[in-house]
């Protein structure tokens, strides 16, 4: 993939109303699983899997497994960039 394209990708992905919500609410917790996501969000599990896919595509997201369940929780690493870039580009069409 171009960078161009996965910078474009980032933005749209990041532009996402529910991908918003899905990483406010894991920035507001530690972990979460998808059926605490279900439980906070009253979304069905598909939307949120989806969201949570794209998510960990552009690693903004990290998961691990344990037993049966994928705990989810922010990369505030990742979260850091994209707010840092996300400014500089709001910087430029001032």
């Amino acid at each position: 993939m171009k960078p161009v394209t996965k910078a474009r990708d980032v933005l749209n992905i990041c532009n996402s109303k529910i991908a918003k919500w899905l990483v406010e609410i894991l920035e507001a917790n530690t972990e979460l699983c998808v059926t605490d996501l279900i439980d906070i969000t009253g979304l069905n599990q598909v939307a949120i899997s989806q969201r949570l896919k794209l998510l960990r595509d552009i690693k903004l997201v990290n998961w691990r497994r344990s037993g049966r369940n994928v705990w989810y929780s922010v990369d505030h690493k990742t979260l850091g960039q994209i707010e840092f870039l996300s400014g500089k580009l709001e910087d430029l069409t001032k």
